[in-house]
């Protein structure tokens, strides 16, 4: 069994994946992240984090 190593960086792995915008907003709401920044006071935080 030969064991041949590559370069790595051939051709086709120089490519950088940049993901499309509009499908990265998507792919991030599905996790119920949020690509905004909102501002939240501390008396939101305690109401959402209570248990």
């Amino acid at each position: 069994m030969n064991n041949k190593k590559t370069k790595a960086n051939t051709p086709k792995t120089n490519r950088l994946f940049v993901p499309n915008p509009q499908n990265f907003k998507v792919s991030v709401s599905y996790e119920g992240l949020d690509l905004e920044i909102k501002p939240t006071t501390l008396a939101e935080l305690k109401r959402k984090y209570s248990r």
